[in-house]
């Protein structure tokens, strides 16, 4: 899937909204397709949890139901193409095999 420019320019303005207009560190091209990392689920709140619970900080980032916290994001060196949702989906096992062996190589403490 490719993201049109209209729908980054709609992203990007939404958190500068969020954010207040202040300068905010885009990048200047967005991976498509492909598995960047992972991260450690500590929660799974619903919306108005994450909001009770989290109130300084809760954004209305996303439309879904329940909120996932996350913690301990560990970025790939190598990014894996594959395709699937942008929800959550299985992912190949020879491609999870090989990103879990690259995340224990550059982080021994994620298993």
């Amino acid at each position: 899937m490719t993201c049109l420019p209209s729908q980054i320019e709609a992203v990007e303005s939404q958190y500068r909204s969020m954010y207040g207009e202040r300068d905010l560190p885009f990048p200047e091209t967005y991976p498509q397709s492909c598995l960047l990392g992972c991260v450690s689920v500590v929660d799974v709140l619903t919306q108005d949890e994450y909001k009770e619970k989290f109130s300084e900080s809760a954004t209305q980032e996303s439309v879904s139901e329940y909120v996932f916290v996350c913690e301990e994001p560990q970025e790939l060196a190598l990014k894996y193409a594959v395709t699937g949702d942008h929800k959550i989906w299985n992912l190949d096992k020879t491609i999870a095999t090989a990103a879990n062996a690259a995340i224990e190589r550059t982080s021994p403490a994620i298993k």
